[in-house]
């Protein structure tokens, strides 16, 4: 196959759909594999650059190899995700370095980032996993933060929110 512009793209855009439903089915070696596989200088747009250094950071941070920058990575693939038209890689990669902050004993650095998210999903009426995880991570911080009741007030939220979805597909 000759290697076009357009042939790099699309298969750019097919690698990171990919990547990104590896992570989400924490297939964490197969998305590691990925990512090494995919050269970081061929990627040209924000968007797929972000998502790259939000996957190899999540596959660094869960397979426990932390020798690598990964809180860099996070803040990189943040700020390429800013200009972004859709809100859900920005969410992403907040909600993922929030909580890398929550398990790495910075749990009060992880609290502005999930406000950013919260209020993203807010302005842009999102709903299903991501709300979710939006506020899980908020549980999860006030967990570490010692704050148990709040934590446990978004629990209930998520728990609500279950609830009302599981009867709308009954429905």
């Amino acid at each position: 196959m000759i290697r076009t512009k357009s042939n790099v793209q699309n298969y750019l855009n097919n690698a990171m759909h990919l990547l990104t439903e590896l992570i989400e089915n924490e297939e964490w070696h197969n998305a590691r594999a990925w990512v090494n596989k995919i050269p970081f200088d061929s990627i040209e747009s924000d968007e797929y650059r972000g998502t790259y250094l939000w996957a190899k950071a999540k596959c660094l941070d869960f397979l426990g190899e932390h020798r690598h920058n990964i809180e860099l990575m996070y803040l990189q693939s943040i700020k390429l995700h800013r200009n972004n038209p859709d809100p859900f890689p920005l969410i992403r990669s907040l909600v993922s370095l929030s909580s890398y902050y929550c398990y790495q004993g910075k749990a009060k650095r992880a609290r502005p980032l999930l406000n950013e998210s919260l209020k993203l999903v807010t302005q842009y009426e999102i709903s299903g996993n991501i709300d979710i995880s939006v506020l899980y991570a908020f549980g999860i911080m006030y967990g570490r933060l010692h704050q148990h009741h709040i934590a446990l007030q978004y629990f209930n939220d998520i728990e609500r929110l279950s609830s009302k979805e599981n009867h709308h597909k009954l429905i």
